[in-house]
């Protein structure tokens, strides 16, 4: 049975029609000229690869200063006093507290922080045993009790072991004899125990130290490491092409890089580190360990 349209319901769907497609013309016009405003007064042409790398920079030194105001607030500091901090701390104790080498000359120091661990810190070892690259491993005490045979093999293959407390406390929370007590005898008991060696090469946790346990350790003949280039290869918002570039803008003589074989993903780390050791070797970089800062 077919059903019968009037001419009064003839008229209803056409007037329905009609508004259909005026509504979906609006729309579409609509959209159009969104799309026209977005384009208005922008050249419509291929970036150059300088552009390119100029906006990539940018996000990058963007970013960087997100993660340098975390790291300052981690510290306990607000705005660059950290940075400050440690160039005076540098300058009051110079045969003490070191940011680079005290001796312009063409060396460069590569340093690894929070190891040992089980994945990435092998990686690196690796990577130096076939470029025939000696480094620095400031060493956390309790990962030692971990991965003793890692430990080991750093020993035997050549590279320093320095101090980075036995379990990253701050060491700004607390008095100097009991950071020495907690956390750098403790250690060197367990690297005398495994290994029968002792270290007086020292990085605290976050670089962080204050006048009063510079002046401890001082008199304990120790020797505080920090550094003048930091990677931030922690970081994993920044990629392996981030740390090859802050290398290239900031190698200088006598540099100590600082980087990291623990403490979490280190991936960045591992895939860029042929790369860094290319780079500083093409510029006759000479790699050394901070052994040598024992005779300053």
């Amino acid at each position: 049975m077919k059903m019968k349209i009037n001419s009064k319901q003839k008229k209803l769907i056409m007037i329905f029609l009609i508004i259909l497609f005026f509504i979906l013309s609006i729309s579409n016009f609509y959209n159009i000229y969104q799309q026209l405003k977005n384009f208005s007064g922008k050249k419509i042409i291929k970036k150059t690869k300088t552009e390119r790398t100029q906006e990539a920079k940018t996000k990058e030194e963007k970013e960087v200063k997100k993660i340098y105001k975390k790291t300052q607030k981690l510290r306990g500091y607000k705005n660059n006093n950290f940075k400050n901090t440690i160039e005076k701390q540098a300058q009051k104790y110079p045969h003490t507290f070191f940011l680079e080498s005290p001796i312009v000359e063409k060396k460069i120091y590569l340093t690894f922080d929070d190891g040992p661990e089980k994945i990435y810190t092998k990686q690196i070892l690796d990577i130096l045993k076939r470029e025939n690259i000696k480094a620095s491993f400031f060493v956390i005490g309790e990962n030692i009790n971990y991965y003793p045979e890692t430990v080991k093999r750093i020993i035997e293959e050549g590279h320093t072991i320095g101090h980075h407390s036995y379990d990253h406390i701050n060491f700004q929370n607390y008095k100097p004899e009991y950071v020495f007590e907690t956390q750098i005898k403790r250690t060197n008991q367990i690297l005398k125990e495994k290994f029968n060696i002792e270290t007086n090469l020292l990085r605290p946790p976050y670089g962080v130290i204050t006048n009063q346990q510079i002046e401890f350790f001082k008199k304990l003949g120790y020797k505080i490491i920090n550094w003048s280039i930091d990677t931030i290869d922690w970081n994993l918002k920044l990629d392996k092409n981030n740390i090859i570039n802050r290398i290239k803008d900031q190698k200088h003589e006598g540099a100590i890089i600082l980087m990291h074989s623990g403490g979490g993903n280190r991936k960045n780390t591992v895939e860029s580190l042929s790369e860094i050791i290319s780079i500083l070797k093409k510029e006759n970089y000479q790699f050394s360990t901070i052994d040598d800062f024992n005779k300053f």
